[in-house]
C-alpha cells in the first residue's frame, strides 16, 4: 500500500534506535576521543598561552596599594549644633541663604565630596614631588600625559577607589600606582580636598549667616543708643516725673520705657547670636576624623602574576576542548547519512513556510471580499 508524502517523509526522518551503550559511546567521541586525539595541540596552546601570559605579566611593572580610612562625624545631640539652628532659622526668615543643615551621619556625604569635581582637580592638579620617581616636580595631567579633564578624570579612577561601610559607616580611600610614594601622596590629596571644602566650601556659608547676624547686632545697638537717648532726654526735661500725675507724661514714659526693654531684648538676642554663629564659623563642622592617615607600601600589591597565569592556561584548556569537541560533533553531523536527513529537514520546513504564507494571504483576501 502506497505511502503519503508525511508518511514517507516521517520515515526517512526517523532514526534507528541506538543500540545499548550507544550514549555513553556517542559522549566519548564527541568529547574525550577528540582531545585525546589531538593532545599535543592542546599541550601546545596552552604552553603557549603560558609563554605569552608570563611575558605579559613579568613585563607589567608592579603596583603599590596606599589605603586611607576617615571615620564618619556625628553632630547630632551638640549644644553648638542645637544654637547653630537658631542662627540659621534668623537668616533664613530675612531671606539670607545660610548653610543647609548637615545630617547626623556625615560619611554619606564624604563619599559624594571625595568623587566631586571640586576633590578630582584638586588631586590632579596638586604638584607631586618625588626625587626617586621623577627628577622634578609634576602633576598628575603631566603623569598621565594628558591635558583634558575628563580623561585626567577616568585615568585617576582607574588607580583608586572610594568605598563606604554600610555598618559602620567609614570611608576608604584606595591608590594603587607604580610607585609607593606617590600612592601615598594622591591619597593625603584626597583628603586634603576633602578637608578643603568643608574648610571653604561649606564655612561660606557659616560666614555669610555671621555677616548677616553682625550687621543686624550692630543695627539693633544703634536702635537701642536711639531709644536710650530719646528717654534720657524725656527725663531730663521732665525732672518731675516720677512725682506728676498727668496721663500724657505718664504714658509716653511707659512707651519710651517699653522701646528701651524691646531693643535692648533684640540687641541681647542678636549679639548672642552672632558669637555662636562665629563660633560655628571659626570650627566649620563637620571635622574630617583621619582613622588610617595613608603610608607608603613596604610591599607591592600586584599584579597576582602566578593566579593569573594559571586562570589564562586553564581558559586556553577549556578552549581548545570546546573547539575540538564542536569540530567533532559537526562532523558527525554533517556525515552522509546525517546530511541527507538535514537537507529533507530543510526541504519540509520550507514546504511548510510556503503552505503558510499561501493560507495567510487566502485568508486575507476572504476578510476584504466579506467587508
Amino acid at each position: 500500500m502506497p505511502q503519503s508524502g508525511d508518511e514517507s517523509t516521517s520515515s526517512r526522518l526517523a532514526f534507528v534506535r541506538p543500540p545499548e551503550g550507544a550514549g555513553k559511546a556517542g559522549l566519548w567521541n564527541v568529547l574525550v576521543e577528540p582531545i585525546l586525539a589531538r593532545r599535543r595541540t592542546l599541550y601546545f596552546g596552552v604552553f603557549l598561552s603560558a609563554v605569552v601570559a608570563s611575558a605579559f605579566y613579568f613585563m607589567a611593572p608592579d603596583t603599590y596599594l596606599t589605603t586611607a580610612r576617615i571615620l564618619p562625624s556625628t553632630r547630632q545631640g551638640s549644644l553648638t549644633d542645637v544654637l547653630g539652628k537658631l542662627s540659621f532659622s534668623l537668616a533664613d526668615r530675612a531671606g539670607i541663604p545660610g548653610s543647609p543643615e548637615l545630617p547626623g551621619d556625615e560619611s554619606s556625604m564624604f563619599v559624594e565630596v571625595l568623587r566631586s569635581d571640586f576633590v578630582r582637580d584638586h588631586v590632579i592638579g596638586h604638584t607631586y614631588r618625588i626625587p626617586e620617581f621623577r627628577d622634578s616636580a609634576f602633576t598628575l595631567y603631566e603623569h598621565f600625559e594628558l591635558t583634558i579633564r575628563e580623561p585626567a578624570y577616568r585615568t585617576l579612577a582607574g588607580i583608586s577607589a572610594i568605598s563606604r561601610d554600610s555598618r559602620t559607616g567609614v570611608v576608604t580611600v584606595s591608590v594603587e600606582t607604580a610607585n609607593p610614594l606617590l600612592s601615598a601622596q594622591i591619597a593625603e590629596q584626597f583628603l586634603s580636598g576633602l578637608s578643603d571644602y568643608y574648610a571653604n566650601q561649606r564655612s561660606g556659608a557659616l560666614q555669610r549667616v555671621e555677616q548677616f547676624l553682625a550687621e543686624r547686632s550692630e543695627s539693633s545697638q544703634r536702635e537701642l543708643l536711639a531709644a536710650e537717648d530719646e528717654l534720657a532726654e524725656f527725663q531730663a526735661r521732665n525732672r518731675n516725673y516720677a512725682l506728676t500725675d498727668e496721663p500724657d507724661l505718664t504714658k509716653e514714659l511707659r512707651q519710651l520705657t517699653r522701646a528701651v526693654e524691646l531693643k535692648s531684648t533684640t540687641f541681647i538676642t542678636l549679639h548672642q547670636q552672632h558669637i555662636l554663629a562665629r563660633i560655628e564659623a571659626e570650627k566649620s563642622l563637620p571635622t574630617v576624623q583621619v582613622l588610617d592617615a595613608p603610608r607608603p607600601a613596604t610591599e607591592s600589591s600586584g599584579p597576582h602574576r602566578l593566579r593569573g597565569i594559571l586562570a589564562i592556561m586553564f581558559l586556553t584548556a577549556a578552549l581548545i576542548a570546546g573547539l575540538l569537541a564542536f569540530n567533532r560533533w559537526i562532523r558527525l553531523l554533517l556525515g552522509p547519512g546525517n546530511l541527507s536527513k538535514l537537507q529533507i529537514v530543510g526541504h519540509v520546513i520550507g514546504s511548510d513556510l510556503k503552505n503558510a504564507g499561501r493560507l495567510s494571504r487566502m485568508r486575507r483576501k476572504h476578510v476584504d471580499v466579506g467587508d
